[in-house]
């Protein structure tokens, strides 16, 4: 810049400041002579909070009016810029006079749910602007939350972010305001003791979390409950029993429980596996130990044993209102009822090849019938009273080799012809084509509006909406064992599965291998 442009700037900018002096020192002689004291404190002032913004953005306040001065006052900014009466943005020091109005402006975290904040002087009194990125993970960190009841957030580092929340005492816990939409809740956790943890959502109890020891590393637990934006949910202890080594890592807001593929045990002989059922307390009962003669149970932990022996070829099962398991022996054509005990007792026979059991809310018994001598020529559905009478429940229709059978909530019956994967309707005995799944269909089962088909033709687990629409859920096509994301997992002939009964954990079992396979939230 030329020296005669340097020195004619120079002097504008002493002749402003000049004038400004000039003008302040008026004011201020105007003032006493009025009899009055000269003000800079301006009457409080604040910006409201904004959330769920973009990341990495710049983001204006609301403007707030400046009163309670009556003279120009000097203000300051730190973390971010300032704009008087829609003047330009600024960082450094400026003046303001009474009833200017100033915004604020900061740019966003680029993190999900990151704060940013900038902090207005004006002589001793100031103003906070904060803003908070939208969460775009689903996922909020437990020691980010609302702590509750003297739960405190202390290091560790196993948890995703180097901290976690120690819940020590019956009712400490979490409490987070800015929910996401979502099905299932998904709770990260480190425990050495089995218990559980409560929730709710604005209030009312919606569920527990199951805890198991992950002995020193970390674990996930699932809740399945509707979700809506800003809903306030909270996760608590209910009691002291082993709260003293529980530690919240984070909670996840999802729309399934179901990401992840694991082996639990190897829970039957391999190809003699046809069936499985969950009872009430969480163990696993499948049918095909010693070669399809026994029932094996196998604990939530994967440890196996024989619950019930002496059957000609173990089938479907189910269990009814009082926690008696009803099996399917196919080549013994007969139905065996195992009370909680382990007693066997025969509770129908004479039976067509009798392949899937369904037990309904009034403990009717429905078996599909899939013929005798591996024949194929099963085509009907029966119904067994508790009272032991049969009568048929379902046929025609398009109904042959029907094997799985299972009801919804709603008191709909649904079962599928073996070798085509015809999905059938079948409620009442009014027989209509649900899907076609794309493989043979053995046993399946149902959780949430969605039916759930093995195929072991296929290797694949198919999953099946009420209004019919078919998706391949879990498997490649590849006959392999391979655990992990559900997107990557596979299995080599899956034929049975069940729920547990919050609807959390999905069980499969894999004809071939023998391998019973657990999917569920799956690892942190």
């Amino acid at each position: 810049m030329p020296m005669r442009n340097i020195i004619q700037e120079s002097f504008v900018k002493r002749t402003k400041k000049s004038f400004l002096q000039r003008d302040a020192l008026l004011l201020v002689a105007v003032l006493l002579l009025q009899g009055c004291k000269p003000d800079t404190t301006p009457d409080p002032f604040s910006f409201a909070t904004q959330t769920k913004v973009a990341p990495d953005t710049p983001i204006e306040s609301q403007p707030a009016t400046i009163s309670g001065i009556n003279i120009p006052a000097t203000l300051s900014i730190t973390g971010g810029e300032y704009s008087i009466d829609g003047g330009a943005y600024r960082k450094t020091p400026g003046v303001i006079n009474n009833n200017e109005r100033i915004r604020i402006r900061v740019r966003s975290s680029r993190e999900s749910s990151g704060v940013a904040s900038a902090t207005l002087t004006i002589g001793d009194v100031s103003g906070t602007f904060t803003v908070k990125t939208v969460n775009f993970t689903g996922r909020v960190e437990a020691e980010d939350a609302a702590l509750t009841g003297g739960a405190a957030a202390v290091a560790d580092a196993a948890a995703s972010k180097g901290k976690a929340v120690s819940v020590g005492s019956a009712g400490s816990g979490i409490s987070i305001a800015e929910s996401l939409d979502a099905k299932t809740l998904i709770l990260a956790y480190r425990t050495s003791a089995t218990g559980t943890l409560e929730l709710t959502v604005n209030g009312t109890f919606v569920g527990k979390f199951t805890l198991r020891p992950t002995a020193g590393g970390r674990a996930t637990s699932s809740v399945l409950a509707t979700i809506k934006a800003g809903d306030v949910i909270a996760i608590g202890n209910s009691s002291t029993a082993g709260s003293s080594e529980t530690y919240l890592d984070y909670v996840e807001f999802a729309a399934s429980p179901f990401r992840s593929v694991s082996t639990l045990a190897a829970a039957a002989d391999p190809w003699a596996s046809d069936g499985l059922s969950v009872g009430a307390n969480g163990d696993i009962y499948v049918s095909g130990g010693a070669g399809g003669h026994e029932v094996w149970r196998v604990t939530p932990a994967g440890e196996v044993s024989v619950f019930a022996s002496g059957f000609v070829t173990t089938n479907g099962s189910d269990f009814d209102s009082s926690g008696n398991l009803f099996v399917a022996d196919y080549e013994g054509n007969a139905i065996r009822k195992i009370t909680p005990a382990g007693v066997m007792t025969t509770f129908a026979s004479g039976l067509n090849g009798p392949a899937g059991v369904w037990v309904d809310a009034d403990d009717h018994v429905l078996v599909s019938v899939y013929g005798a001598g591996y024949s194929g020529t099963g085509a009907a559905v029966l119904s067994i009273a508790p009272d032991g009478a049969i009568s048929t429940y379902a046929s025609g229709g398009g109904l042959q080799d029907v094997v799985a059978i299972v009801g919804d909530e709603n008191g709909q019956v649904y079962a599928s012809n073996w070798a085509s994967g015809t999905l059938f309707n079948i409620t009442g005995g009014n027989v209509s084509v649900l899907a076609q799944v794309g493989g043979a269909a053995n046993h399946v089962c149902y959780s949430n509006g969605h039916i759930y088909v093995p195929s072991p033709s296929a290797a694949l687990v198919f999953r099946v909406s009420l209004g019919g629409t078919v998706e391949s859920f879990i498997g490649t096509s590849v006959r392999q064992t391979v655990d992990g994301p559900i997107a990557s997992a596979d299995f080599v002939r899956p034929n049975s599965c069940d729920f547990s009964a919050d609807g959390t954990i999905l069980y499969v079992m894999d004809r071939e291998s023998g391998l019973l396979r657990k999917v569920d939230a799956g690892k942190p």
